[in-house]
């Protein structure tokens, strides 16, 4: 019998070697990150330049980094309402040690809301794409594949100036009109993580922002080799614009109608489940557009955001937001653990 070759190891330490190739497709737990973990892990410094300008005169301010580090814990300790959120902050001494804020000096519901209500898009861009960079300097994994799909969130508020959006009913397949947020988002397939999403409280088509998720990912310094989107996404200016513009595929099916003699093609009439792709290759890829739908899933049922409870549609918004953040930090703080505790061959 021949013997095994004996295979060599080495401990990673974290900041002396380079990153890792741990696998083609990497999954993380949502849930399962201790406060502790997170605070020794990840660095908000960057949240105190970003914070507003005091103003002279008035009450001063709460801490912005302590305002969005709230955000964070929300999701974290899963309060179901801001009011829940609020009197924890108000009796609990760790989560406000973890925030910032002072014995006495913590926010109420009402101010927890406007401050969703009022954070512009700028500084929530800023936040996330800060939190993306940290997590590359921990973690390299391949990227082929941009799932990119829509999503309509509900909210509990009914609000007479916005319309009514179409969502698909998970259960019996059909559509029904809501009021909510529809969301278009871009996630890596190899890495299930948010790099671009585009918020409409109109229900405007997916494709109007299929180039938006596109552009936010390339500017966070991520590249992909191609997209995968359902038919909802199917024009061939879009395919051409995609390789154009970022060098990659886009594979989306295209739509088929059912043929009828003496009449013209109708929206009703055409076929749905149809791949119609000319390869194996281009199945295979696709295949990974489900990275999207299990992402919509994460949010919709760990995190709670099946039903937006907010004030306003706004806030809404910058829930799903903080959401998008908030995963980033999970997969920032889970591969942090995985490297200190890893043994890789020596190659």
């Amino acid at each position: 019998m021949r013997k095994k070759k004996k295979t060599f190891h080495k401990r990673i330490d974290f900041g002396k070697q380079p990153l890792i190739v741990f696998s083609k497709f990497v999954t993380h737990p949502v849930t399962g990150l201790s406060l502790e973990d997170i605070e020794e892990r990840l660095n908000f410094a960057f949240l105190d330049e970003l914070a507003p300008p005091r103003k002279v005169r008035g009450r001063p301010p709460l801490p912005f980094p302590a305002l969005c580090k709230m955000i964070f814990l929300l999701f974290c300790e899963r309060f179901p309402t801001l009011t829940d959120l609020s009197r924890k902050l108000a009796s609990d001494k760790r989560l406000r040690e973890f925030c910032g804020f002072q014995q006495g000096k913590t926010p109420s519901k009402q101010k927890i809301s406007q401050f969703l209500i009022t954070l512009p898009e700028e500084k929530q861009r800023a936040v996330f794409g800060e939190l993306h960079r940290q997590l590359q300097r921990v973690e390299y994994v391949e990227n082929d594949t941009l799932s990119v799909d829509g999503c309509v969130f509900k909210t509990v508020n009914k609000r007479k100036d916005r319309p009514k959006i179409e969502k698909r009913n998970n259960e019996t397949g059909r559509m029904k009109s809501v009021h909510g947020i529809k969301q278009v988002v871009g996630v890596l397939a190899q890495r299930g993580i948010c790099t671009g999403f585009i918020n409409d409280f109109d229900g405007r088509h997916d494709s109007i922002y299929y180039e938006d998720t596109l552009e936010q990912t390339a500017q966070l310094g991520y590249d992909f080799n191609s997209t995968a989107a359902d038919k909802a996404f199917d024009s061939t200016d879009l395919r051409w614009r995609t390789l154009l513009f970022y060098g990659a595929e886009a594979i989306i099916p295209k739509r088929e109608y059912k043929k009828k003699s003496g009449e013209q093609k109708k929206y009703k009439n055409r076929r749905r489940n149809l791949s119609n792709f000319t390869s194996n290759r281009e199945q295979l890829i696709y295949n990974d557009r489900t990275a999207v739908e299990r992402y919509f899933s994460k949010l919709e049922i760990p995190l709670g955001l099946g039903k937006l409870k907010t004030k306003r549609d706004e806030s809404g918004a910058t829930l799903l937001n903080f959401a998008h953040m908030y995963d980033a930090i999970c997969r920032t703080v889970h591969l942090y653990k995985t490297l200190e505790n890893a043994m890789v061959p020596i190659s």
